[in-house]
């Protein structure tokens, strides 16, 4: 059997607190878990996301967020949703941790949404998720773009260079407020992006909305992706694996929540 192959380095190597490290245990876990050795080749969303079972069952999923890509995928799963948008100042929500911050965005969006006027009078029992997506190059965190000269600079910076996206997670039971939270991190290595491919992109616009301004689905950008580490559904906002465990997490603890109640109201 031939030795597994190194794997490339990736903007997230250095940037683990103590506190990030605590999601995952080690480092050396960490890898495993988020560093697979395989290095994926078909970058679409139709070959890697097939509609599948929802976790929540019957129960009632409210779509947390205005992300078209987000979107995209949870449509390919064929889950039923009503999607519910929080209106939250994002740039207020700092942390110095790139792996923490935005978990805590994805966490304030699902209080926004709770504090919405219709959520005060909902009685059935639903499924909130919520999410939020940082960039990181090398060592800078990136978010949206916010300016066209920003987005040319963010592109352009990516030719021949590696970009992880760090994804959070945040599934809340409504009514009960139980919550669990995590991150997805994937990393896109990408072929040179020549300036004629960045001005045709940032042209399009689509950029502007997404964290680090770029887009793996764009027609130009797609085929000069080299490899992705991930899942492309991580990379668009919405790992699918963690999203679905964290569904069955909730709803486990919400079950058996009941049935401690359950036993002590006999006794």
């Amino acid at each position: 059997m031939s030795a597994t192959p190194p794997r490339p380095s990736s903007p997230t190597d250095n940037l683990m607190s103590p506190c990030s490290k605590s999601l995952f245990g080690s480092k050396k876990n960490l890898n495993k878990l988020i560093r697979p050795a395989s290095i994926r080749q078909d970058f679409s969303l139709a070959a890697q996301v097939q509609p599948q079972p929802c976790p929540a069952h019957n129960m009632k999923l409210i779509f947390g967020t205005s992300s078209a890509c987000r979107k995209n995928v949870i449509d390919a799963l064929k889950w039923d949703y009503e999607q519910i948008c929080a209106d939250i100042d994002e740039k207020a929500i700092r942390h110095d941790d790139p792996m923490e911050m935005p978990v805590l965005i994805a966490k304030a969006k699902a209080e926004a949404i709770m504090e919405k006027e219709r959520m005060q009078t909902w009685t059935e029992p639903a499924v909130l998720l919520t999410f939020d997506q940082i960039v990181l190059h090398r060592t800078n965190v990136r978010e949206k773009p916010e300016s066209r000269a920003e987005a040319v600079e963010y592109l352009s910076s990516y030719s021949g260079d590696a970009v992880s996206t760090v994804s959070a997670v945040v599934v809340t039971h409504i009514p009960s407020g139980i919550q669990m939270s995590s991150i997805d991190i994937a990393t896109v290595y990408w072929r040179d992006i020549s300036s004629e491919v960045v001005e045709r992109v940032v042209d399009r616009g689509e950029v502007m909305s997404s964290a680090g301004g770029f887009l793996i689905e764009d027609e130009d950008l797609n085929g000069l992706i080299k490899g992705i580490d991930r899942p492309v559904d991580s990379v668009m906002g919405m790992p699918v694996d963690l999203t679905k465990r964290l569904i069955k997490d909730v709803l486990l603890t919400v079950a058996n929540l009941g049935t401690e109640e359950h036993k002590s109201s006999r006794k």
